[in-house]
């Protein structure tokens, strides 16, 4: 349980990490746009450039305007997820994130590969497949070997006059020997 919670309060940090750093470079995006608007307004007054570039930048700062109010309503929920794990009041100030230390891993491509064997249905699923059509091909090499056969019969005739035989079949019997 204690290692759900860890995971739980990571995931919750490293979600609130991610939306504050979306919403400060489209912050920084949204200053850079206004000032390229400011120019283009200039310009425009000036008669240097045409209407529609001013159209253009300023539906572009609407547009950035959305994103951030957005991201801003995306970052409540993700503080107050924090705040519920840590079991901190709902009003309880959260400071700005800081990137998380990031360690390197190591593993080798083995170790990967056997893990993924082990745990992953979807390898399962076909490796049970691939079994169970190496036994069809068993089957069909089998099937395709000729068979033997030995038998031996044993027959009484009987003369009936001059030329009739009465035929009487008494033991009959048979081998089959599969390669």
């Amino acid at each position: 349980e204690e290692l759900a919670t860890v995971y739980a309060v990571k995931s919750a940090y490293y979600e609130y990490y991610y939306v504050a750093k979306q919403l400060a470079l489209t912050s920084e995006s949204f200053n850079l746009m206004r000032q390229f608007e400011e120019v283009i307004r200039t310009r425009y007054q000036a008669g240097l450039a045409m209407h529609p570039d001013l159209i253009k930048a300023q539906l572009e700062l609407g547009q950035m305007e959305e994103m951030i109010r957005s991201m801003e309503q995306m970052l409540l929920p993700a503080k107050a997820r924090i705040l519920a794990l840590l079991n901190l009041p709902q009003d309880a100030r959260l400071p700005e994130p800081i990137a998380p230390a990031i360690s390197e891993v190591q593993f080798s491509t083995d170790s990967l590969v056997s893990v993924a064997e082990r745990n992953s249905p979807s390898l399962s699923s076909i490796s049970k497949q691939i079994e169970s059509r190496q036994a069809e091909v068993s089957v069909v090499k089998k099937m395709s070997y000729p068979e033997l056969m030995l038998g031996i019969e044993y027959e009484r005739a009987t003369l009936l006059n001059d030329m009739t035989f009465e035929e009487e079949t008494m033991n009959e019997y048979m081998l089959t020997v599969q390669l």
